[in-house]
């Protein structure tokens, strides 16, 4: 993590300039104490800041930036070094602050405060939110033998996990804290979810390169781009965009009779179609959701159709009995699923209304049962 050591001797590390983030930190009496006590400002570009802590307190100064977040860290001769060996914990002695122009104000000790600088302190608040639901999770994993029991507590823990980014991000548009949060969402998020997000975005966030990169990714797997002016919109031609009416491919049984999806599409059905092949490990892993969702929503008006994308019939029909997959299956090697429905990446998840009108594209997880919950009306 420690690229680069900028060693600066004294209690001010200072860079005055126009639009300054001011760092101010005291210690406990005990970190005072301890002879040779620096502080680190670990830096999101991997550089590193050093500063030495003198009468219990530093400085750290530089350009303000509320899109750069930093991580304040006590280092001692006895652990001189960060140790993020436990990820999500927050180690002892370690504060996330933002480079918010204006003075911030840490104190750090048995427990770590942020007295001053708001954004810094929304960040700490943030941290210490997702470490707490780390622990519960780490908690409950090494104490419950029952795996079923665990599992669903993880899932459960999940779900609060994601509720609290989108809570943080959408209170936050314009800094750091909701710039992670969004890219920590993205896999998480609908098509419309994203769109939405990206509309609420400050114009700082939408030019952040490395933002923008990770998002054209996520967009990508989703038959989704952004266009020349920023927006997002369908990458296929868009006769499979949300609201239009599915395009029909041919598609084969699993004793190799042949047909059409619009035989199973628009005959009074809710339809959630996954695309999926045997080899795909995060298809596999869908399907435990999928099994769940089969059962729950059993009776009411929807069905699950999953349509391998392989003709390796014996291949698909192992996975189809290993994984209890007891929901219509089809095959198709048509080209409309790409040309038309680009579909690039698995598994990929389409929501149908019961007249064939395509309401949701590529939804996974949380974001595919509030989904279901939202156009089934439960």
């Amino acid at each position: 993590m420690i690229v680069a050591l900028a060693a600066v001797a004294g209690v001010s590390c200072r860079n005055e300039a126009e639009g300054t983030y001011v760092i101010k930190g005291q210690v406990s009496d005990s970190l005072a104490k301890v002879p040779g006590a620096k502080a680190l400002l670990l830096n999101d570009d991997n550089t590193t800041d050093t500063c030495a802590v003198v009468d219990g307190k530093f400085e750290f100064s530089g350009k303000a930036d509320k899109l750069s977040n930093a991580v304040v860290f006590i280092s001692t001769p006895e652990n001189p070094n960060p140790d993020f060996s436990v990820a999500e914990i927050m180690p002892p002695f370690f504060v996330p602050v933002i480079k918010e122009e204006g003075i911030t104000e840490i104190f750090i000790g048995d427990e770590v405060k942020v007295t001053s600088g708001e954004l810094s302190k929304r960040i700490l608040d943030f941290q210490k939110t997702m470490c707490g639901l780390q622990i519960e999770i780490n908690n409950k994993l090494d104490t419950d033998p029952d795996e079923e029991t665990a599992l669903k507590f993880l899932d459960s823990i999940n779900r609060q996990m994601v509720e609290k980014f989108k809570e943080y991000y959408e209170n936050n548009t314009d800094n750091a804290i909701g710039l992670g949060a969004f890219n920590m969402l993205l896999s998480d998020l609908s098509a419309d979810e994203i769109t939405r997000y990206w509309d609420m975005a400050s114009d700082e966030i939408k030019a952040d390169k490395d933002f923008r990169s990770t998002l054209e990714m996520s967009l990508s797997e989703k038959g989704l781009k952004l266009n020349e002016e920023g927006k997002i919109v369908d990458k296929t031609s868009g006769n499979t965009a949300v609201g239009k009416k599915f395009v029909d491919f041919e598609v084969k049984t699993m004793d190799g009779k042949t047909g059409r999806i619009s035989d199973y599409l628009g005959k009074g059905d809710y339809v959630l179609m996954d695309f999926w092949a045997y080899w795909c490990g995060p298809c596999i892993n869908e399907m435990k959701n999928l099994a769940r969702i089969n059962s729950e929503y059993a009776g009411k008006n929807f069905k699950i159709i999953s349509v391998s994308i392989e003709d390796e019939v014996e291949q698909t029909q192992r996975a189809i009995k290993e994984n209890n997959m007891t929901w219509t299956q089809l095959s198709s090697v048509d080209t409309a699923l790409d040309d038309d429905y680009g579909i690039i990446a698995i598994p990929y998840l389409i929501l149908f209304s019961p007249d064939g009108t395509i309401l949701e594209k590529n939804v996974r997880g949380q974001a595919l049962d509030e989904a279901l919950k939202k156009h089934l009306g439960l």
